[in-house]
């Protein structure tokens, strides 16, 4: 048999874990791997795209562990070497904080400049988010995208809610709800008057 190899990057780490109840930190998003065995096999891999990289953090209580990545659905006659093949992780249980609700109007320059957005209005103004105690007090505010592209009179949408730190960045973080509905007045700032002639 003739024997080849193909280097395969930017494979995603699927995690096994409590999500609901634990934070994890220190695993790599994405992993490459190196992948020798019979050309056939190879070419396998290559055209299924099936296989996948796994990090078990099940039974694994709080704290700093080192974790073994594991190479899931490649075939039993290559073999596979992962770059990083292990990751020091740390686990923190998630604990609920209430955070007030604010707004973003997001693609204004899809509207039209003769209308004005009011206030909005929301159907819950009050969002809980679960994370480790350290990231609930990197959370810098809590704002609900409101979209107003095309917008020309009064609308009512379901608007995503995203958490932001000190510096603007965008938390990935347990949101709940994930989206709340708002509604927004649409007005435009003009009105018809009569014209009087006078010659």
């Amino acid at each position: 048999p003739i024997t080849s190899g193909v280097t395969i990057k930017n494979i995603p780490v699927t995690v096994i874990s409590n999500q609901e109840v634990y934070e994890v930190s220190g695993l790599p998003t994405e992993v490459t791997a190196y992948v020798v065995g019979d050309l056939a096999d190879i070419t396998l891999i290559r055209t299924q795209k099936a296989y996948s990289v796994v990090a078990d953090l099940s039974g694994l209580l709080e704290g700093t562990h080192e974790v073994n990545l594991t190479a899931k659905d490649f075939s039993s006659r290559v073999e596979v070497a992962l770059q990083p093949s292990t990751a020091v992780v740390t686990i923190k249980k998630k604990i609920s904080q209430h955070f007030n609700l604010e707004y973003d109007f997001i693609n204004t320059n899809k509207m039209s400049q003769e209308y004005v957005l009011s206030e909005p209005v929301f159907g819950d103004s009050e969002i809980i988010i679960r994370a480790s105690q350290e990231t609930l007090n990197q959370i810098g505010i809590v704002k609900a995208l409101i979209d107003a592209s095309g917008v020309t009179a009064d609308f009512t949408q379901d608007a995503p809610i995203v958490a932001y730190d000190q510096n603007g960045n965008r938390m990935n973080v347990d949101i709940m709800p994930a989206s709340v509905n708002v509604s927004v007045g649409v007005t435009s700032p003009n009105k018809n008057v009569n014209i009087s002639v006078q010659p």
